[in-house]
């Protein structure tokens, strides 16, 4: 991973919490004194002030560092960045009924995620759609056709928002009817064969018989538009990475 030689505001804003007003990594304000920040003296097991002293500019090494072997301040960053990179942690745990594989997790536990992304609901349509004017749309074909739309338009959201379908942590699914049984599983709507093909092509680990996300099936009397036949809702997590 490449660093910068300038100081990290604007370039890692997540080392923030071991640089200086100044955003030089571990040095206090100008004017204060002119000694290494204790946490990260400590850490590279060196004095935090005195031995080797800063104040000037050492070949290969960042802004106002003197006395220390050239490269330590690009190889410890590099190190530190690597380690907050892989904070993020994402557990799907499966359902299980008599030892059966639910086709949906019972949940999964984040820690570390930067952030979250909710996707507003997501239908078939095309780029002239005028919900308020009634007009447009060019809703995709029958319920498969629909449904791998919404899945490739969730996948270029998530992308755009800086996720990805990886880090899908809940979806929710609202399917038309009609219902031939009473439950909304019988509507001929509903394609989690479809799902499954589009999860095994870009994210395996998605699969009903895999390791699902959390979800939820309900079903609608009617959706936005009379031949919007689903409508899907994903949550996602924002993986803790330097853009």
């Amino acid at each position: 991973m490449a660093l910068p030689s300038a100081p990290f505001d604007g370039f890692y804003p997540h080392l923030r919490p071991l640089c200086s007003d100044t955003g030089t990594l571990g040095r206090k304000p100008w004017g204060v004194d002119d000694q290494l920040h204790p946490e990260v003296a400590s850490s590279w097991g060196v004095a935090s002030k005195g031995e080797g002293g800063c104040g000037g500019v050492a070949p290969g090494c960042g802004p106002n560092w003197i006395g220390y072997p050239e490269g330590l301040f690009s190889s410890v960053a590099s190190r530190y960045l690597e380690k907050w990179e892989k904070r993020m942690e994402l557990v799907t745990h499966r359902k299980f009924k008599s030892g059966l594989l639910m086709p949906w997790g019972k949940g999964t536990v984040v820690s570390g995620a930067r952030g979250f992304v909710y996707l507003s609901g997501n239908t078939a349509t095309a780029e002239d759609y005028d919900p308020a004017g009634r007009k447009g749309g060019g809703f995709v074909g029958d319920a498969a056709a629909q449904w791998r739309a919404i899945l490739t338009n969730i996948k270029a959201d998530l992308e755009e928002l800086g996720s990805a379908l990886e880090y899908l942590i809940r979806l929710t699914f609202f399917v038309k009817g009609p219902f031939p049984d009473g439950g909304v599983l019988s509507s001929p709507n509903f394609r989690l064969d479809v799902i499954d093909d589009f999860f095994a092509g870009h994210c395996p680990k998605h699969c009903s018989y895999n390791n699902p996300p959390p979800s939820e099936v309900i079903g609608v009397a009617a959706l936005a538009q009379p031949d919007v036949l689903v409508e899907i809702v994903a949550v996602a997590a924002l993986a803790d990475k330097p853009s």
